[in-house]
């Protein structure tokens, strides 16, 4: 008997409203989180960017985690 794998579903990511912050002279915190979920169970990986630039990646986040961005 010929198995087939069913093939490999997307992951999700929920929205995030965008944030603009006004810098002052002290410092500003933002705190950013998302839920991510693969509907495979798969484990993820989550790169955050600001302008482009790689800041944080979270590795092996399990499927249904919130993830965050400080």
């Amino acid at each position: 008997e010929l198995g087939i794998d069913p093939p490999n579903r997307a992951p999700t990511l929920e929205d995030i409203d965008p944030v603009t912050i006004e810098c002052t002279e002290t410092q500003n915190l933002v705190q950013l989180a998302t839920v991510v979920d693969d509907p495979d169970g798969d484990a993820l990986e989550v790169t955050w960017r600001v302008n482009g630039n790689v800041e944080q990646v979270d590795s092996a986040v399990a499927a249904g985690s919130t993830v965050t961005f400080d």
